[in-house]
């Protein structure tokens, strides 16, 4: 990890370093900080995660992490650019891990900048690790899921037609 990306500070200050020391912003810490997100995406066939960071101290904006194919990488992003129109949910999922932790394992994976790959590193993928420790993506498995099932019912339906 890059030991100057982010450093909390002050109890509920937590400080960004964006390219060094020179683009840097602040994030206000909160009750709901560290709390997994998520909005529909493709009319609600699938939902997009993201972690809750907090406010923007200046603007009261919210801020969050997600990992989305427009940036390429896992990001922090505002309130706007995560919603993208949608309405934003809690996700009720337990959490193995503290939000203060998840908080970390997100900054950690910007840090790094995870990349985002539909099939191994997406949205979910992302915050189902930093939740729970396990690389899962709920609607990849479901559409996978049901691709096989469509596949063997159309190949079954063929060969009992031969």
């Amino acid at each position: 990890m890059k030991a100057d990306f982010y450093n909390l500070r002050q109890g509920n200050l937590l400080t960004v370093y964006q390219n060094g020391y020179n683009n840097n912003f602040e994030i206000e810490l909160n009750q709901d900080s560290g709390r997994i997100v998520q909005r529909a995406k493709f009319g609600g066939a699938i939902s997009h995660t993201g972690i809750y960071l907090g406010k923007c101290p200046n603007t009261r904006v919210d801020i969050y992490i997600h990992n989305h194919p427009t940036q390429g990488k896992a990001s922090i992003v505002n309130g706007n650019e995560f919603a993208q129109g949608m309405q934003i949910f809690w996700e009720n999922t337990p959490c193995s891990y503290s939000p203060e932790q998840i908080i970390q394992r997100g900054l950690d994976a910007v840090a790094y900048q995870l990349p985002y790959k539909v099939l191994s590193s997406n949205c979910q993928h992302l915050t189902s690790v930093v939740c729970t420790g396990k690389k899962q993506s709920r609607d990849l498995d479901k559409w996978m899921g049901a691709g096989v099932l469509f596949g063997a019912f159309f190949f079954g339906a063929k060969l009992l037609k031969a």
